[in-house]
């Protein structure tokens, strides 16, 4: 069924582009949509940009945007798509509620749509005041956040006095082998912190991964302590207890010698 909706909407995206004719193409939610982005708003209007002059037929249950500065649309995609930064920065425009806009930006980023980079460059061409509203959602994708609950931990932790983590780091053994990247990682004390979010990893398959990626973290020395969105977004202060608890043991188990291996790992920050 549900393959059958997006086929059916991709089929009336294409066509009303088509009868747009001159620099069409579909942008916000939609494109993201159809690129499966993953957990982003759905908006069962389809976003099209049309060019300024744009006065043709308009098809029910598309939302016609005029706009001054058309996108060169995507090679090889149909129906013909703005780029992904473009597209991201159309949808969080219209998106007023800012857990929304977060799950779009940091959504777009995690399934390697567009990096921040390209996200930033296209808010430059935005007022000042959409500039300003978008610019903390940049930064924590920069800092490494691919999901609405690890921004919901980040903001716990640097609320409180824990040192701010890594997040989403690659981490490796010394020989080179691949080892995960824990959604929050402490390196000097050894503690990695996992969101255990069943819209992330709630599929079997996810969970086996999840769980193997967990073993090869504990078995390299690593301390992981799995957290629920729900803990940390209606206990947070007890979530920072746990880590806070976790992090001094950590530091009293490397000090007495206990706990060395993590020292041996490498790990190298989040890149997109």
């Amino acid at each position: 069924m549900l393959r059958q909706l997006l086929a059916l909407r991709r089929r009336l995206a294409a066509d009303a582009v088509r009868d747009a004719e001159h620099e069409a193409a579909v942008t916000g939610l939609t494109a993201l949509e159809f690129a499966d982005a993953g957990l982003v708003p759905f908006d069962p209007k389809l976003h099209i940009l049309v060019a300024r002059g744009f006065d043709g037929r308009r098809i029910p249950g598309v939302r016609y945007e005029r706009t001054r500065r058309p996108p060169a649309p995507l090679p090889l995609r149909l129906p013909p798509t703005a780029p992904y930064a473009r597209a991201v920065v159309d949808a969080c425009r219209r998106l007023p509620r800012e857990q929304d806009a977060r799950s779009v930006v940091l959504g777009s980023v995690r399934t390697r749509l567009c990096d921040p980079a390209a996200i930033a460059a296209e808010c430059e061409r935005l007022p000042a005041r959409e500039r300003t509203r978008l610019a903390p959602l940049l930064a924590e994708a920069r800092v490494g956040l691919r999901s609405v609950p690890e921004a919901d931990l980040r903001r716990a932790v640097t609320r409180s006095e824990l040192p701010e983590p890594l997040w989403n780091p690659h981490v490796s053994a010394r020989d080179g082998a691949f080892l995960g990247r824990p959604d929050a990682l402490w390196p000097d004390e050894g503690v990695a912190a996992e969101v255990d979010s069943v819209a992330y990893h709630g599929s079997p398959r996810d969970q086996a991964r999840t769980a193997a990626r967990r073993a090869r973290l504990e078995a390299a020395g690593l301390l992981v302590l799995p957290v629920l969105p729900r803990e940390i977004r209606d206990e947070p202060r007890r979530v920072v207890a746990l880590l806070r608890g976790t992090l001094r043991r950590a530091r009293a188990e490397t000090a007495a010698g206990g706990r060395t291996a993590h020292r041996a790992l490498v790990v190298q920050h989040a890149m997109w």
